[in-house]
């Protein structure tokens, strides 16, 4: 384990850091995965902006910014500009787990 990851596991250690940590590390994640299928279904960031009626600066600002704050609204615009559907399903955690996991499965 590196420095950084040491860092990071005592920080962790605070349950004030692990939840802000947590909720951070979802919100990236989600729009880590909205990007990624933005990209596989070859749709660029000012037709994804067009199609939610935002400015492109917008849309870049959100996927790139690590200040992003999007809301569930933002998120649905989203799935609806890129023809996408979410499903969520709802599990026990571990206590080391994240509470969000996102990945696009490209259809067949």
């Amino acid at each position: 384990m590196n420095r950084y990851e040491q860092r990071k596991a005592a920080a962790l250690q605070n349950p004030r850091v692990m939840a802000g940590y947590h909720e951070m590390d979802a919100e990236i994640a989600l729009l880590q995965t909205l990007d990624e299928a933005r990209r596989s279904l070859h749709v660029t960031q000012e037709q994804l902006a067009e199609r939610m009626g935002k400015q492109r600066t917008v849309i870049a600002r959100l996927l790139s910014s690590p200040d992003a704050n999007p809301t569930l609204d933002t998120f649905t615009e989203m799935l609806r500009a890129l023809g996408l559907k979410a499903e969520i399903t709802l599990r026990p955690a571990a206590p080391d787990e994240a509470p969000i996991e996102a990945k696009f499965v490209p259809s067949a």
